[in-house]
């Protein structure tokens, strides 16, 4: 075990999915997803440090900006428990100190939680190696699946870029294929929050969103350009019923002015284009500087930087 104070650095990318089938088994490591979608170059950075201890204290705080803060983020229950579970299977004692810096607020549907956690595990790991690179993913995946933030999220930011999910669960079991030569600037826009749990938790929900998302993976792994990923990601936010008045409003404005590559991040009341210049979009569309993000989609998954 490390005697002395070291801190690691992990850049997570944020993730934003534009249609999925959730599969839900009995088993953490394989319930997940299929779908497709992009990592940001914008994500979650987390500093955390490790003292020696007799029991495990894990101590949460947070660096982002104002306008990324709420009292949502006070608790950071998807990270916390993926730090306890690492400390459990790793049989370490610890004081773990860790700050979260957030590009995204959280609950808008760009993987601010899976991204935590995921930081949080690679982190520990850097500093003890006790486990495999997989075995220690594999348990930010199980954090989200058990306080149900996601189920794609993890195994997608551990790759990057623009991405299918075609085999679900956790990495190690789940499978993703990246298309690296496929890249683009990205403007989101957020127009309030959405909670994850509840749609997850929804029957109704899951019984549309299984069968239409892997006919839609189908579809798009026919014809696998911007183009037909924002068409899709349109087709299940309508079916699925998850298309918010917001989303929908901002879409038919951008489209009146000739942009149609967008569609919604799920799961959040947020919408997403592909542009050239974001910030020049965002202004014709007259956005306020508070409800936009611009970024390109990132080639790169999670990194330990120090």
């Amino acid at each position: 075990m490390v005697k002395a104070v070291k801190e690691v650095k992990v850049f997570v990318p944020g993730h934003a999915t534009c249609f999925f089938s959730p599969q839900i088994t009995g088993d953490p490591l394989t319930t997940g997803s299929v779908g497709a979608g992009f990592c940001t170059e914008l994500g979650t950075l987390i500093k955390l440090r490790c003292y020696p201890g007799s029991g495990n204290d894990i101590r949460v705080s947070f660096s982002s900006s104002q306008r990324n803060l709420s009292e949502r983020l006070t608790n950071a229950p998807v990270s916390r428990l993926a730090a306890e579970l690492y400390l459990e299977q790793a049989e370490i004692s610890a004081v773990v100190d860790f700050t979260m810096d957030l590009d995204f607020p959280v609950g808008i549907g760009l993987g601010t939680s899976a991204g935590g956690a995921l930081g949080a595990v690679l982190a520990l790991n850097d500093i003890y190696g006790t486990l495999s690179v997989v075995e220690t993913q594999q348990i930010a995946h199980i954090a989200e699946v058990i306080r149900k933030t996601g189920l794609g999220d993890v195994i997608a930011q551990t790759c990057g870029g623009f991405e299918t999910r075609t085999i679900a669960g956790a990495p190690g079991i789940g499978k993703v294929i990246q298309y690296p030569e496929i890249s683009a600037d990205v403007l989101i826009i957020v127009h309030g929050t959405m909670k994850t749990r509840p749609v997850l938790e929804s029957q109704a929900f899951r019984v549309v969103a299984e069968s239409l998302g892997k006919e839609l993976l189908e579809d798009f792994l026919s014809k696998i350009t911007l183009s037909n990923l924002t068409r899709l990601g349109q087709i299940f936010a309508r079916r699925s019923g998850l298309l918010t008045r917001d989303v929908q409003v901002f879409l038919d404005r951008a489209a009146s002015i000739g942009l149609f590559e967008g569609s919604m991040v799920l799961i959040g009341n947020t919408s997403f284009l592909f542009v050239d210049d974001p910030k020049k979009v965002a202004k014709k569309l007259g956005i306020n500087r508070q409800h936009y993000y611009q970024t390109t989609i990132a080639n790169s998954g999670a990194l330990v930087l120090s």
